[in-house]
């Protein structure tokens, strides 16, 4: 079996002397051997391997999850971890597509967001347009009572003009431990890529910004991934957002 220094090694795969000898610290690629002056040595199966390497450490995929692929011995299973370590980079690189566009585009108040996931209980209530502050207090004082902490609050149109059939959302921590309120239904909201819009209470124009927001998703190439939730949080839920989850075309989330 032919051996190459590391000079040669080196000249073979295009990667410096330095991050040989730092693959080699890290244990990600050893040398085939050292000779008695500690010259490193490779052989010609390792190209790939290094080449595979690199451009792993290129993504930014993390050092422990290189060295769990390369302990991998089963080559069925090997392969999975390195399909879902491709998945991974794959959707970094759409989110950094997606956010390169938007800052591209002429994106006036809207922004690109990065949704939790949160645990949501909904009722369903209806109010005229810009009234629903009071049920929400009402729900918010039964909460109180009961020792749930709330820390967002959302509403989602269900259908009318004025008055509006909507529910209701109350974002509270899953692991509060306490009975669920009657007529609640519980949704573990998924988070995700979403499109926002900042409003005010009450807005009289709202019926405007869910149209604006819905046209911006159109003219840059959003897919909605689900309906509009009018999303409040902050210091008495003073801070106000029409979030509109979404796909790029391709179908792929962020």
């Amino acid at each position: 079996m032919s051996l190459m220094g590391i000079q040669e090694f080196s000249h073979k795969t295009g990667i410096s002397k330095s991050a040989l000898r730092f693959y080699e610290k890290k244990e990600l690629l050893m040398p085939t051997k050292k000779n008695e002056k500690g010259y490193r040595f490779y052989d010609q199966e390792q190209v790939k391997e290094a080449h595979m390497i690199a451009n792993l450490r290129l993504a930014e995929v993390p050092l422990e999850s290189i060295k769990e692929w390369k302990g991998i011995v089963e080559p069925a299973r090997r392969k999975d971890y390195l399909d879902s370590l491709l998945h991974s980079i794959q959707k970094r690189v759409e989110i950094l597509q997606n956010s390169i566009r938007f800052l591209k585009g002429d994106f006036q108040d809207i922004s690109l967001i990065e949704k939790e996931p949160d645990e949501i209980l909904w009722y369903e209530a209806t109010a005229q347009v810009g009234k629903f502050g009071p049920l929400f207090q009402e729900r918010l004082r039964e909460f109180d009572r009961l020792g749930v902490p709330v820390h967002a609050l959302y509403l989602k149109y269900i259908s009318g003009e004025n008055p509006v059939h909507a529910h209701m959302g109350f974002g509270i921590q899953a692991c509060t431990g306490v009975d669920i309120p009657q007529h609640a239904n519980v949704e573990t909201m998924q988070g995700g890529l979403c499109i926002a819009l900042p409003g005010r209470s009450a807005d009289n124009h709202i019926k405007q910004h869910y149209h604006q927001l819905l046209d911006y998703a159109s003219q840059n190439r959003w897919y909605p991934a689900g309906p509009i939730v009018e999303w409040y949080r902050g210091p008495s839920f003073s801070h106000f957002d029409l979030l509109l989850p979404v796909v790029n075309w391709r179908g792929n989330n962020g």
